[in-house]
């Protein structure tokens, strides 16, 4: 997962969100069972590191019983923020005030973090301890200029989670300057093009970063350099400059743009073929994901189809022991079967999704299948079956306490009973969910599948959210401005 995540400016995890479903489900049984326990005490929760915090999230809103939750306030402001938007997840005050350290020896006290640590809680989506301990650490007068150097990459992809782009950029910006390897600047150089492209969405700047990084590259080739990793470094270069393409024939529709992208993949390509390793492994499903993105942008889902078919049969279901990669891939290649007009074939593939997700306790993918389902069938004509769907979802988020989940099936739900001229089901629905039904509901367009089902809970997703789902945006199934996303 690391190597994936040094690649990533994203908080995707896949594997921790069903670990944290899985936990979170037998704490809430054992809690439960406590039946002589009226009141739950929770001190310092500012102390709990962020995994701790998004387990519980997914533990108070199940066990019915008092809980009394306490934070210092002289908590770090973006340890109050994280605290604030658990507190609204959970629909429970977090009690501030200046508490002593009666409680003190519950928490054990920071070990000398070291570069291994903090890569480590950056795979655990620990900003908050990637924050505190990189600042420490950048203290450490023993670490050379490459370490240093990493340090600053760790930090500057913690504070762009916690919506602090702009000191992200700074931190990257430092890192380029002070890592002696040429390869490395290159790869600060193009984490920078990825943050502007996906947080600031300026494809004109991010090109600079990528030219940059370019320069770098062909300076440490100069110098004989290790080939296979300035090959790594130029591929993902390219990746990053087809994914300024991409963005620019949604602006322009110049099919000058969709040419330089292919091209840019292509050569990326041919770099990564005769690279063997875990990081270059990677890269293939990348670019392989992003021709086919390429191609279903443009309007030709049967050529993505043979491309999702062909690479990701070869790069994700072979290395895939625990199904999720096969999960994906029928995810994907239903939504692409639906482009082409076979909507029977595309729902059939998509039903069994569901199934499959709930046994792995992935209720958040399955619920986002079940929404998937409800634009098809209802694109296709069939209302009630895809009425069948939206309560199909309804009913699982209800199950988990997902409230913005409930709201998504409900509006659906909604909109399908009057287009069927079922007023009597959709009154009777709106008394049954009158929390729900307080917002405008009248004007609600079914939203269409997405090409890419979120690699989290979103109950528990409490870092910042983009404000732009790029990937909906690129293959048209939004306008692209600035909006939050659920």
């Amino acid at each position: 997962m690391a190597f994936a995540l040094e690649r990533r400016i994203s908080r995707e995890n896949i594997a921790l969100a069903i670990e944290i479903e899985r936990i979170a489900r037998w704490m809430r049984d054992a809690l439960t069972e406590m039946r002589h326990v009226g009141t739950i005490v929770v001190p310092h929760l500012d102390r709990f590191d962020d995994l701790s915090i998004k387990l519980l999230a997914r533990v108070v809103p199940f066990v019915q019983k008092r809980w009394m939750l306490f934070a210092d306030k002289r908590a770090e402001i973006d340890k109050t923020t994280l605290l604030n938007r658990f507190s609204q997840a959970v629909d429970v005050p977090v009690v501030t005030d200046k508490i002593n350290d009666l409680h003190s020896g519950l928490f054990p006290t920071d070990s000398a973090p070291s570069l291994a640590h903090l890569a480590q809680e950056l795979v655990l989506t620990n900003y908050s301890a990637c924050v505190r301990w990189g600042h420490t650490l950048l203290g450490d007068r023993s670490l050379d200029a490459y370490q240093a150097a990493e340090v600053k990459k760790i930090l500057a992809l913690a504070t762009l989670n916690r919506g602090m782009k702009d000191a992200s950029l700074s931190f990257l910006s430092a890192a380029e300057e002070q890592t002696p390897s040429l390869t490395r600047k290159a790869h600060m150089a193009c984490l920078q093009s990825l943050v502007v492209q996906k947080r600031i969405y300026d494809p004109e700047l991010a090109m600079q970063h990528v030219r940059r990084g370019f320069g770098y590259l062909q300076q440490a080739e100069a110098g004989n350099s290790n080939l296979a990793d300035t090959g790594l470094e130029r591929a993902w270069l390219l990746n990053s400059a087809a994914l300024n393409e991409a963005v620019n024939f949604r602006r322009l529709n110049s099919s000058e743009c969709i040419a330089r992208a292919m091209s840019y993949l292509k050569e990326a390509f041919s770099l990564a073929k005769p690279l063997r390793s875990t990081s270059a492994n990677y890269l293939r499903f990348n670019l392989a994901a992003n021709t086919v993105f390429l191609l279903e942008m443009v309007g030709q889902p049967r050529r993505a189809l043979e491309a999702l078919e062909g690479s990701f049969s070869q790069t994700i279901l072979p290395d895939a022991e625990d199904g999720r990669g096969t999960e994906a891939f029928l995810y994907r290649r239903g939504v692409l079967v639906a482009k082409t007009g076979d909507m029977s074939s595309a729902i059939s593939i998509l039903e069994s999704l569901v199934p499959r997700y709930e046994e792995k306790n992935a209720w958040f993918l399955s619920e986002q299948v079940c929404r998937a389902l409800t634009a098809l069938a209802a694109q296709s004509g069939d209302l009630e079956r895809a009425s069948t769907y939206a309560i199909q979802g309804f009913e699982i988020c209800t199950r988990e306490r997902s409230k913005c989940g409930q709201e998504v099936h409900y509006k659906n739900l909604i909109a399908l009973y009057a287009q069927q001229g079922r007023f009597a089901d959709k009154l009777f629905f709106e008394s049954k969910c009158q929390i729900l039904a307080d917002g405008d509901s009248s004007s609600w367009v079914i939203p269409k599948a997405t090409p890419k089902l979120p690699a989290y809970i979103p109950e528990v997703d409490l870092e910042e959210t983009p404000k732009i789902d790029l990937n909906n945006y690129l293959v048209g199934n939004s306008d692209g401005k600035p909006r939050h996303v659920a």
